[in-house]
């Protein structure tokens, strides 16, 4: 085991049986999930390719504000400078889910290290998710709730992988599917201020209508509510 109890963190230095009958054997969904990570891998390289020109004009974060730095209010800064750019003319050019993820990089890489997943597992929960949802509709074909997803994310600090598997269930191509899928993310956190940033995080990035963000209340004996009873609640 590693001496270093944060070097999951990083550094400053790193630049961070199936044969049946059913509507799922008849549409390929092995083909159509290639289609579809194919099509995200062309998002992520156009994303790359803006970041890396983002990156030749990267002002340097002060090192009080480097990794594993923390201080008041930063999450509440973090959300002005998203809605801010985000309101800018320039932000027109990329999808909502898009913008604001890179936007949130965009400050963490310049001005405040922050607890967020980051681009490269990003890409991790996305293809995971994509594979979770392909298996269900492999074992349910004949469910009467085939096309329901429902994804519980125990966490939700700012709202960064709430976005990103948002825009993952997003990026299926379900007229090709032949599917309509009702997706849904229900993501608890138990601090209020930042279930607050998440909210208006999910609005910014136009997925409010698949991701509910459920307060949950912590005990003095370090306990929490029953987030099925949120989720039965919601």
């Amino acid at each position: 085991m590693s001496d270093d109890l944060f070097g999951c963190f990083g550094s400053d230095s790193d630049n961070d049986d199936d044969g049946d009958d059913g509507a799922v054997a008849s549409i390929d969904v092995d083909a159509n999930l290639k289609d579809m990570k194919s099509s995200q891998s062309q998002s992520q390289s156009q994303s790359q390719s803006q970041s890396q020109s983002q990156s030749s004009q990267v002002v340097a974060r002060e090192e009080s504000c480097g990794v594993l730095s923390f201080h008041k209010n930063t999450e509440q800064s973090l959300l002005v400078n998203v809605r801010n750019n985000m309101n800018s003319a320039g932000a027109t050019s990329l999808l909502p889910c898009e913008g604001v993820l890179q936007e949130i990089d965009k400050y963490c890489f310049q001005k405040h290290w922050m607890m967020h997943i980051g681009p490269e597992k990003k890409r991790m929960i996305q293809d995971t998710l994509l594979n979770t949802i392909q298996k269900k509709m492999e074992n349910h074909t004949r469910s009467p709730n085939k096309n329901k997803f429902i994804c519980v994310e125990l966490g939700t600090y700012c709202g960064y992988s709430s976005i990103c598997l948002a825009q993952a269930s997003a990026s299926l191509n379900l007229d090709e599917l032949n599917l309509d899928l009702d997706f849904h993310l229900f993501t608890v956190e138990i601090n209020p201020e930042f279930a607050k940033v998440a909210r208006e995080m999910m609005q910014l990035a136009q997925v409010e209508d698949i991701v509910t963000v459920l307060d949950n209340d912590l005990f003095m004996d370090g306990s929490t509510g029953d987030v099925g009873a949120l989720i039965r609640d919601a």
